[in-house]
């Protein structure tokens, strides 16, 4: 009997062990982001994703993220939007002030290696891309026809979105792990802007990873 018990606890001990060792099957991460557009705006925001394993170090990823912040500019960098009023080619735009909110949601495949403490990673991931722009432009007609004015304007465009990086993760526990930076290059194709036609965009995050198995 004693042998018996004894066999029972030896059997559940390595089974513990084994499962304590088992690689986790879902990650989910969050936190914050920053990510820079035409004409050189930084607006801030935050990311989160979900990852699942489906083979050894193939995961698939869905991912959204969500920034806004102002920019403005002097058109001095060949930037247009939309004509502003009828007869728009007597306008001369000076400037403009732009509140911008920028919502990603993207998925795809991930690739992730590590050993020990540290992991790294590699992600293609497609998907949209929306954008909402609220512009206060100052103008002033060619010729000194007429004095400066303000003309408000609202623009919502969506677009084909495609990120490509990758990024690092430390782990803290069996459960938590530090992402302390995650690099990613964003295309999209808003039409907000015509020049230029195509926005290559800079995006960094940092934020905390919890896996479950």
């Amino acid at each position: 009997m004693l042998r018996s018990i004894f066999a029972a606890l030896i059997v559940c001990t390595f089974a513990v062990a084994a499962s304590a060792q088992e690689p986790p099957r879902i990650e989910l991460f969050a936190g914050y982001s920053a990510i820079r557009v035409p004409p050189g705006a930084n607006l801030h925001g935050g990311q989160v994703s979900v990852t699942a394993r489906v083979w050894k170090s193939l995961w698939i990823e869905t991912a959204f993220s969500s920034h806004g912040g102002t920019a403005t500019d002097d058109f001095s960098n060949g930037l247009s939007f939309p004509p502003l009023l009828d007869g728009d080619s007597i306008l001369n735009k000076r400037s403009y002030t732009d509140e911008i909110r920028d919502h990603l949601f993207a998925a795809g495949p991930r690739i992730k290696s590590g050993t020990g403490r540290v992991s790294v990673f590699g992600h293609a991931l497609v998907g949209f891309a929306r954008s909402s722009e609220n512009a206060s432009i100052t103008a002033v007609c060619d010729q000194g026809l007429c004095e400066p004015f303000i003309v408000r304007r609202e623009y919502t465009d969506t677009s084909p979105a495609l990120v490509l990086g990758g990024g690092v993760d430390v782990r803290l526990t069996d459960r938590v792990s530090l992402r302390p930076i995650q690099a990613d290059y964003v295309l999209t194709q808003f039409a907000i802007t015509s020049n230029p036609p195509t926005q290559h965009n800079l995006r960094l995050s940092a934020g905390l990873v919890f896996s479950f198995k």
